[in-house]
């Protein structure tokens, strides 16, 4: 077994020469792409989500050692059912769309407080670091404090703190927290 470059295994190309690929690959065009190459009317399957589209047809075929660290990936392959099952096609975008409705409200409960922290980063020279301390108002999202200009730290992190939560934007400081929202936005 040897390596195509630094990359690819030559077992992982002789997959992907087969049709196989990893399961993020496999988006709904490409499938659309199968459906259409064995005769069917693709516009059966356009309502679709592409993981209902990915439940239905595709089907593990092996792992294979993708990039030069050997990671294991799962490979799968395009299946289609003779004949296709439209009643458990519409269970399963019913299901997927249900799990999505779910996982939008769970991001919508997910507590946002405006905080004033302090946090340390370390500066210069390699050999000569030095730990700096700075204090920054920020916008904390579950686990994470939100900086201006993108910035974020894990507040389970060494050299963090929360000094301040506030239940509205300080006085003075809008400008600040709306630059954040505008990042966080994004």
């Amino acid at each position: 077994m040897g390596y195509i470059g630094q990359k690819m295994s030559e077992r992982e190309q002789e997959a992907y020469d087969s049709g196989e690929m990893p399961y993020s690959k496999w988006t709904k065009a490409a499938i659309l792409d199968e459906l259409e190459y064995a005769d069917l009317d693709v516009n059966l399957f356009k309502k679709c989500s592409a993981d209902t589209l990915r439940d239905y047809f595709l089907y593990y075929a092996a792992w294979h050692h993708t990039g030069k660290c050997f990671n294991e990936t799962g490979f799968y392959g395009f299946s289609m059912p003779d004949p296709i099952d439209f009643a458990e096609l519409n269970r399963l975008e019913a299901e997927n769309k249900e799990e999505r409705a779910k996982a939008r409200a769970e991001k919508k409960e997910i507590k946002q407080e405006i905080a004033l922290i302090t946090y340390g980063e370390w500066t210069g020279p390699r050999k000569h670091m030095k730990l700096e301390e700075h204090t920054d108002y920020a916008i904390i999202v579950g686990n994470v404090a939100h900086l201006a200009y993108g910035k974020t730290k894990r507040i389970s992190g060494s050299h963090i703190e929360v000094v301040e939560t506030y239940k509205r934007c300080p006085r003075g400081h809008k400008k600040d927290i709306d630059l954040i929202r505008k990042y966080l936005k994004k």
